[in-house]
């Protein structure tokens, strides 16, 4: 299979949205399928709509979102057709929802996205205040796209009802296919044996690993190790990819190690390392679509502990790779958790492997690419979806 590789950002890098589009692709490419990195989309008219941008929030103190502004995103179908006429290929894959909207292309347009904007509207920091034209230009984008996409793949279930719930279009084009953990090398059995016997159950080492420091919950992992340590628990966190504010201190059982360069094999190491050692991935989302380090803890035989918002429900089982807990919940909910996993041995060791085989059998890019295969063949084959599997709850 032949297919064009599209993106606002450059997918052949493993800095572009957690590696997410690199790990991708590679999967995409070890299952037989050639990728033409032929597209990342050019912002046409982007000085102008930044300036407005900039004024907005001065004035307003509302903003726009450039990318899904119509003097940019209407180059998007215009720049997608004319590298597809120039490649041989015979679909275009992107990332995300609204970018690929397509006008006369022979050829059919299928996204692997984790949401769409009615899913992280008022949720995530880019989409808050936003300005009403913006807001409406903002839904109207993903409404074309859904609209002409030939198959609309999501990473979650809650992604894909949302999308069905908030934008008309043929649902049973629509797909659930979990992504894949973004990492270079796995471990086997005997490797997730030998760090089952280093983790003492009389200790708890938790991992939080996440960039937004208010959204992934990092305060209420610090207050967890800290409940955990008033009842006795020898409890240590260590937090990826985030710092705290000015004027936040922190104990000095919390260790903050920021940003890991995944592109280079010391930053490779220094993760998996992480992931090793650790009792559980805690990561007490505010808001979240499918946070990718639930599936590379799963990938180490770490349990995670973390929020039933949005999509983590598709990567985190109850009793099985971990717990969800409500939004509501707090740190001491967290500590009871974990206190009570690590209060019995054979069931923390049970849940650790159940992890590990969930990430074998669900949550690997080679399994999802397989089953993104198998679809686009099918859209190939007929140029419609298939009938009879509607990821939508509504249409089921």
């Amino acid at each position: 299979m032949y297919i064009g590789f599209v993106g606002l950002v450059d997918p052949q890098s493993i800095q572009s949205y957690s590696g997410t589009p690199y790990f991708m692709a590679h999967a995409l490419m070890r299952h037989g399928c050639e990728i033409s990195f032929f597209l990342q989309l050019k912002e046409q008219s982007a000085a102008l709509v930044h300036v407005k941008d900039k004024m907005t929030r001065l004035l307003t103190g509302k903003h726009i979102v450039p990318e899904r502004d119509p003097r940019i995103a209407c180059h998007y179908p215009e720049q997608i057709n004319a590298a597809a006429r120039k490649h041989s290929i015979q679909a275009v894959l992107g990332t995300s929802c609204f970018y690929m909207v397509t006008r006369n292309c022979s050829i059919p347009s299928v996204f692997w996205g984790d949401t769409t904007v009615a899913g992280v509207l008022d949720k995530y920091p880019h989409y808050k205040n936003l300005t009403k034209r913006s807001l409406k230009d903002c839904h109207d984008l993903e409404q074309r796209a859904l609209s002409t996409s030939s198959l609309a793949v999501f990473s979650n279930q809650w992604a894909a009802d949302v999308a069905c719930a908030s934008y008309s279009f043929d649902e049973r084009k629509v797909r659930v296919i979990p992504y894949g953990a973004n990492l270079f090398n796995g471990l086997d059995a005997d490797d997730i044996a030998e760090c089952l016997r280093r983790r003492n159950t009389r200790e708890c080492e938790l991992l939080f690993v996440g960039v937004d420091w208010e959204r992934k919950g990092a305060q209420i992992a610090i207050d967890t190790a800290t409940v955990l340590r008033a009842r006795g628990i020898d409890a240590r966190l260590t937090l990826v990819g985030c710092v705290p504010r000015r004027g936040i201190s922190l104990p000095q059982y919390v260790t903050v190690i920021g940003k890991i360069d995944k592109a280079t094999p010391e930053g490779q190491s220094e993760l998996a390392t992480l992931y090793m050692q650790s009792h559980f991935l805690i990561l007490p989302s505010r808001a979240e679509c499918a946070a990718v380090s639930l599936s590379e803890a799963s990938a180490y035989g770490v349990p995670s502990l973390s929020t039933d918002v949005g999509g983590n429900s598709t990567l985190v089982q109850n009793g099985v790779n971990g717990y969800l807990l409500p939004l509501e919940a707090g740190p001491a909910d967290y500590a009871e958790c974990a206190f009570q996993l690590l209060s019995d041995a054979d069931k923390y060791s049970e849940m650790c492997w159940s992890s590990y085989h969930r990430f074998q059998t669900e949550l690997n890019w080679d399994v999802s690419v397989s089953r993104l295969i198998t679809e686009l063949n099918g859209v190939l084959s007929v140029l419609e979806p298939t009938d009879g599997q509607y990821a939508c709850s509504r249409a089921s």
